[in-house]
C-alpha cells in the first residue's frame, strides 16, 4: 500500500466514524424529545382525571369564576368550601381551605388554561370546557394540548 492509499482509507474511515457519531447524538436527542412529550402526556391524563373527580364531586361551579380568558380563576363549590384553580408562575394550583398544591411539574408550563362555561336554559351552569396547553419549559416546541368538557352532577 501506497502512503495515498493509507491515507484514503484514513479518510473514509474517519468520515464513517464522524457520521456513526453524528447518527448517534441524533438519535438520543430524539430519545429525549420523545421522553418529554411522554412526560407532559402523562401530566396531561393526571389533570384530566383531577378537573373530572374535582367538577362531578362539587355541588356547583361558582358564577364568579372567570370564565373564557386565557388563564382564569375556574371555582368549585364544595360541602367543604371552595377549590380554586389558576395559573400561578406559569403553574397550575388548586387552592382549597386548607392547602395549595401545584398540579403540575416545575419543568412544565402552561401557556393557555381557559375554560368555558355550558349553561342550561335557565342559566345554571351545568359544566365546563377545559382547553389546557402544556409546554417543556427549556423547549417550546415541546407542546400538547388537551381539551375536554365536565358536567356537575346536581
Amino acid at each position: 500500500m501506497t502512503l495515498i492509499e493509507t491515507s484514503l482509507y484514513l479518510a473514509l474511515f474517519g468520515m464513517a466514524f464522524l457520521m456513526i457519531v453524528q447518527f448517534g447524538l441524533s438519535m438520543r436527542e430524539y430519545q429525549k424529545l420523545a421522553l418529554v412529550r411522554t412526560e407532559i402526556q402523562k401530566s396531561l391524563v393526571i389533570l384530566n382525571q383531577e378537573f373530572l373527580n374535582s367538577v362531578s364531586m362539587s355541588d356547583s361551579i361558582d358564577n364568579i369564576s372567570e370564565f373564557n380568558t386565557e388563564s382564569g380563576d375556574l371555582i368549585l363549590n364544595e360541602s367543604s368550601g371552595n377549590v380554586t384553580y389558576r395559573v400561578e408562575n406559569f403553574r397550575l394550583v388548586k387552592q382549597d381551605s386548607t392547602s395549595q398544591i401545584y398540579l403540575t411539574p416545575a419543568d412544565m408550563v402552561i401557556s393557555q388554561f381557559i375554560f368555558t362555561d355550558i349553561r342550561s336554559d335557565d342559566g345554571d351552569i351545568l359544566g365546563i370546557q377545559i382547553n389546557i396547553t402544556l409546554s417543556y419549559a427549556k423547549n417550546n416546541n415541546v407542546s400538547e394540548s388537551l381539551s375536554s368538557t365536565y358536567a356537575v352532577y346536581q
